[in-house]
């Protein structure tokens, strides 16, 4: 795929935008995405979703109405999301917010929720990294605040690691192997029922239009619900984290790749050991870019 010559646009971020990330873990970004870049995105999920890649997911239950559709580490197997991360100037997004001049690429993945899907993205942390870390999440189609991400405000600042109860055998069984907590860090916990006492929580929200994104500290507890709308809902979201991070031995998107490994997972990650820079680059490659 060819090198695009667009730049999102790193001079348009506030102070105030990094100051509210910083207190409530979470900020929205109008209008940063060009209309470029989503196509170059919109385009690489509908190749995904016509020809799966071996981490793609139907996550629908049985007897449920819609459809729901996840695929992960897309940059790795569709070059519509690696010209999107290499090139686009995200990774200086990404960094801005860590306060740095570069960020180290994690992993990206998407979703698609058709009309009618009724399973809810469930509350968990994108947890795992012993270092800052956060989400870039991008929505390819108009959501409101019923379909969109939601956040618990604040709760980066909990000091907990939690895991999603899908992930809990996985989880067990690793422990099981010897994986612990790392130096100084609890070992996750089962993630609090937020649905059933919503009101115990300050959960924020935004109506959000192609162009717009989320930036979301990896550690907040965040999920979504899902697509009682008449139109299908997609969105990209990218991780990013501190040059240098190490994986820690924690954490559910640890659990969910561990179970990828027998289908060809990109590395096996050995726990609190740096990133493979070919793997997993810093980005920009040229910090003052």
């Amino acid at each position: 795929m060819p090198k695009l010559n667009d730049r999102l646009d790193v001079q348009s971020i506030s102070a105030q935008d990094v100051e509210s990330f910083n207190a409530d873990g979470a900020v929205c970004l109008r209008g940063i995405i060009s209309d470029q870049w989503l196509d170059v995105l919109g385009c690489g999920i509908e190749r995904g979703l016509e020809n799966p890649s071996p981490f793609q997911n139907i996550r629908t239950r049985p007897g449920h109405f819609g459809r729901y559709v996840t695929d992960t580490w897309v940059r790795h197997n569709f070059d519509e999301f690696r010209t999107f991360c290499d090139d686009s100037g995200i990774a200086k997004i990404a960094a801005r917010f860590l306060g740095l001049d570069q960020a180290q690429f994690l992993f990206d993945s998407w979703i698609a929720k058709y009309p009618g899907t009724m399973m809810r993205t469930p509350w968990h942390q994108d947890t795992g990294i012993h270092g800052s870390s956060l989400i870039i999440w991008i929505p390819l189609d108009p959501m409101n605040k019923d379909t969109s991400l939601e956040i618990v405000r604040g709760s980066h600042a909990w000091g907990r690691h939690y895991h999603s109860e899908r992930f809990d055998d996985v989880i067990a069984a690793a422990k099981a192997e010897g994986k612990r907590a790392a130096p100084g860090q609890r070992e996750p916990e089962r993630i609090p029922d937020i649905d059933r006492h919503r009101s115990e929580y300050d959960i924020i929200s935004w109506d959000v239009e192609p162009g717009d994104c989320l930036i979301v500290n990896a550690l907040s507890v965040h999920g979504a619900p899902g697509n009682y709308s008449t139109t299908p809902v997609r969105r990209y979201s990218c991780r990013w984290m501190e040059p240098g991070a190490l994986l820690a031995p924690h954490g559910d998107w640890i659990a969910e790749h561990l179970l990828q490994l027998s289908t060809g997972a990109p590395k096996l990650q050995g726990a609190m050991e740096p990133f493979d820079t070919a793997m997993f680059p810093v980005l920009p490659a040229n910090a003052d870019a």
